[in-house]
């Protein structure tokens, strides 16, 4: 992952917090080691950075109706549902976020690895 599209992370998260209602943040958290963590959809630095939501390897999902809004206005992405969670609703990741994902899950972002 280069560092331009590095850079891109932090607008996407922000942008989505905003249409949360919640606050900016001053920098992406740390998450858990993903080798270590069995849960790691709910503590990777996305999950932890969009509360209300669970990141998969390609997209976010979430039981609010809000968040999955601001997710999808933020991402520039549909909402839809997934079988296997009736209850919540689904927005696919962006090309950037879905870099993220893979390098944190790889363990090559380590600055994000508390």
């Amino acid at each position: 992952m280069s560092d331009e599209e590095l850079s891109l992370v932090p607008q996407y998260i922000i942008a989505a917090r905003v249409r949360c209602g919640l606050s900016q943040l001053a920098a992406i958290p740390k998450g858990a080691a993903p080798d270590t963590e069995d849960k790691l959809s709910l503590l990777c630095p996305l999950a932890k950075a969009i509360p209300r939501s669970v990141i998969g390897d390609q997209y976010a999902r979430t039981a609010e109706r809000q968040v999955a809004e601001a997710l999808s206005a933020s991402f520039v992405k549909p909402i839809y549902t997934l079988i296997e969670f009736p209850n919540e609703f689904v927005v696919d990741l962006p090309d950037v976020l879905l870099a993220f994902v893979n390098h944190y899950d790889h363990g090559w972002l380590p600055q994000f690895i508390s």
